[in-house]
């Protein structure tokens, strides 16, 4: 009877010792398979940090290239208008000084002895000019032309005009224009595509 005690004795210990090793065998099992799965969570969400970085690093290095591409651009701009200006300023003042009476009244001389030797007899010419270069041009006019072709020219300030000279035909809507103004803006605008070709932007 002991030696059947033993035996079962020993068999409910087998048995205890088998559950518990399963036991442990399935806690050791279910703990893997939850660090398994901690471990591949860290993962895709570390890479889906890194991924987002990495994104966030493109779109600022995108975007700070872009604000230097438009800095540049803008200032370009600036320089292309800034030297405009300063040329506009120096035609305007080149064509202001380039027209003083003497050359005007030799312009006007060319003027009115082309309309004569067209046989065109009975014309008059208005010269528009700065107020304060009314009196020049008409002592030159009168040292450079005959009395009765200066007769045929009359002088009137114009208030808006800094330099040179606008002329209007007797009969005619047609103002030509050259003022120091309009000339200098011709020059510019003559001049602007190669500045353009200099400054591409």
């Amino acid at each position: 009877m002991a030696e059947e005690l033993q035996s079962f004795l020993n068999r409910i210990h087998q048995e205890g010792i088998k559950s518990g090793e399963d036991e442990a065998q399935k806690i050791i099992a279910d703990a893997q398979a939850k660090a398994d799965l901690i471990l591949k969570r860290a993962k895709t969400e570390g890479d889906e940090i890194v991924n987002r970085a990495r994104k966030e690093a493109d779109n600022l290095v995108n975007h700070g290239k872009e604000a230097l591409r438009l800095a540049a651009r803008d200032t370009l701009l600036g320089l292309r208008h800034e030297l405009q200006t300063r040329m506009q300023t120096v035609f305007q003042d080149l064509a202001g000084e380039a027209l003083s009476p003497a050359a005007i009244a030799d312009v006007l001389g060319d003027i009115i002895k082309s309309y004569q030797a067209a046989g065109t007899d009975s014309f008059s010419l208005e010269v528009l000019l700065p107020a304060d270069r009314c009196q020049e041009l008409e002592a030159a006019l009168k040292s450079r032309l005959a009395d009765n072709l200066v007769k045929q020219c009359s002088i009137a300030p114009a208030p808006g005009i800094r330099g040179g000279f606008q002329l209007r035909l007797e009969g005619e809507e047609i103002l030509y224009d050259f003022s120091d103004e309009a000339l200098a803006e011709a020059m510019g605008t003559f001049l602007s595509p190669k500045l353009v070709a200099l400054l591409k932007v």
